[in-house]
């Protein structure tokens, strides 16, 4: 076991690096950034935030325009706002 921490300067000093690594943090593919910007749409629609729900919904469709029910839900809040 180390006695130093990980990002302790003792530790980088003797890695010979000036900056801890990158972190260990696995980037979403492009279906799981479209459904996670869905999931943020429909989230602030339920919270009645509709601009920002739109912006999300918007960022889905011209992704992916077949994604779930995006469409529909861009239809139904422009109709909500005339």
């Amino acid at each position: 076991m180390l006695d130093i921490a990980p990002y302790d300067e003792r530790a980088r000093a003797a890695l010979g690096t000036a900056a801890p690594p990158p972190p260990l943090v696995a980037r979403p593919d492009d279906h799981t950034r479209v459904g996670l910007l869905y999931l943020l749409g429909y989230s602030f629609k339920a919270l009645q935030r509709k601009g920002e729900a739109r912006s999300y919904f918007q960022r889905v469709y011209a992704t992916d325009p077949n994604f779930r029910d995006v469409a529909a839900r861009l239809a139904a809040i422009e109709q909500a706002s005339r």
